[in-house]
């Protein structure tokens, strides 16, 4: 009599594992499009911040040219070019450089 209800109830196992089985395929896709979309999503920030930090190190080697530093400091801060021979007195380190 065991072995008969075992027969019986062996298709309802069979039933019950197989959708269970299918449960987890579906629930194992969702998981991987939901990290696919996160990847993305990330790699588009990536991007974009790498494009920022391109253009600012751009912005920052016109800015320090240096024929722009001099002629900003030729122009604006009253400075004037060393001639040769001339001597270069800085106060706050007593330093003296011949040029």
């Amino acid at each position: 009599m065991a072995a008969k209800k075992e027969k019986r109830f062996n298709p309802v196992l069979n039933l019950l594992i197989i959708i269970l089985t299918m449960f987890t395929i579906v629930f194992t896709k969702m998981e991987i499009r939901r990290i696919a979309y996160n990847v993305l999503k990330i790699s588009d920030q990536y991007k974009k911040r790498h494009d920022i930090y391109r253009y600012n190190m751009l912005e920052y080697a016109k800015i320090t040219q240096p024929e722009r530093v001099r002629n900003y400091a030729l122009s604006r801060l009253t400075m004037t070019e060393a001639q040769k021979g001339q001597i270069i007195h800085i106060s706050n380190d007593n330093l003296l450089v011949a040029q």
